[in-house]
Formats: structure tokens, sequence, C-alpha cells
């Protein structure tokens, strides 16, 4: 696995700052990293992952990854790969009870996409150099499935959506859109310089 920093992309990061980070601060970035591996995981074209790196994340929330894959045929070499926590890691309590059992039933998260960066000239209008374009290309994205299932559009037109088994797709679609007003509402504004 490469360290070596990408050429041409903004605002991302290697992972050396794990190193300073306690078990408890890195824990919330780590169940997103997870996300993103096990998406990626599910997306056989993409074959062997060469390395990854941060965009940002927002604990709870959201995070934008970069992946690099080995180049073959003609599939490109970068990726975004944009998760968020589903269905949280229970918290044992002494009793042996999960602690986040209510919330788990009701919670189902972000679903995983991948965004196309545009690498190595970015010279695509839809092409997304920086961590914080991919996650505003991903709420679009992700808006586009959202709209077509609240009226019960054609999905085949959409990018494809896992729906959390025991979630009828509407259901869904409602809590993903409150997850997708959090993102632009709260966080894109933070990262507005980063947008183009």
């Amino acid at each position: 696995m490469t360290k070596e920093m990408p050429a041409g992309f903004h605002g991302i990061a290697d992972f050396g700052f794990w190193e300073q980070m306690s078990a408890v601060e890195r824990r919330p970035y780590g169940v997103l990293l997870q996300a993103a591996h096990r998406y990626l995981g599910t997306l056989k074209w993409f074959g062997d992952c060469t390395g990854f790196w941060l965009g940002l994340a927002e604990p709870d929330l959201v995070g934008v990854f970069l992946y690099r894959r080995k180049p073959v045929d003609n599939i490109p070499e970068f990726h975004w790969i944009i998760a968020g926590p589903r269905w949280p890691f229970p918290v044992w309590s002494a009793d042996g009870s999960d602690e986040k059992e209510s919330r788990n039933q009701h919670y189902s998260g972000l679903p995983a996409a991948y965004i196309w960066t545009g690498h190595p000239d970015f010279a695509d209008p839809d092409s997304a150099q920086t961590p914080a374009a991919a996650l505003e290309s991903y709420t679009n994205v992700i808006q586009d499935w959202v709209d077509a299932v609240k009226v019960g559009g054609d999905l085949s037109k959409v990018f494809p959506v896992d729906i959390p088994e025991g979630k009828a797709p509407r259901e869904y679609a409602f809590d993903v859109e409150k997850l997708l007003d959090r993102i632009r509402e709260d966080l894109l504004p933070k990262y507005a310089e980063n947008l183009r």
C-alpha cells in the first residue's frame, strides 16, 4: 500500500495523524473508514486497492476517502468513496445489554457511493478534485435517488442504493434526505472555498 500523496488533489491527508489520537478519539473515524472499506469490497470492478487517504470526516454522519486502484483497463485510477456509519456498533453495558439498541432499530445511515475524481486533469465539469466537491456531488447523486423513490420513478436511471434490511424504500429515502440536508446545511458551508 503506497503512502505517497497523489498529485493534483487538495484537502487530503494520510492517516499518520491517527498516531496522535487516543483509541476513543480514533473510533468515530474508524467506523467511517470501515464503512468505506466495506463498500469498496462490494465494487468488484475496482480490483486491487493500492492506497487510501482521508478527505474529510464528520463523525456520526459521513466520511469522504480517496482510494487508488491498480491501473488496469480503462477504469480511472482514483475514486472518492463516501460513506456514513450504518447500524452503529453496539455499546455494551455492565448487564450485557446494548445501550444503543433502540437507536439501532431506527437509524439506517447514509448509503455509500463512489464519485469520479476526474484525475489527472480534472477538466470535466463533473470532476471532483477536493473532498468537499466530492461530497457535494454525492449529495446531488443520492438526492436524485431519493427523488425517484418518492415519486415512484425509474430507479434504473439513478445511482443504485443499498436499502437496509427491514426498511421500505420510501421510509429509507426520507431518512436519507434528512441526513443530506444536514450535510448541505451544516457541513458543506464549512468547506465552501473548496467546492468547484
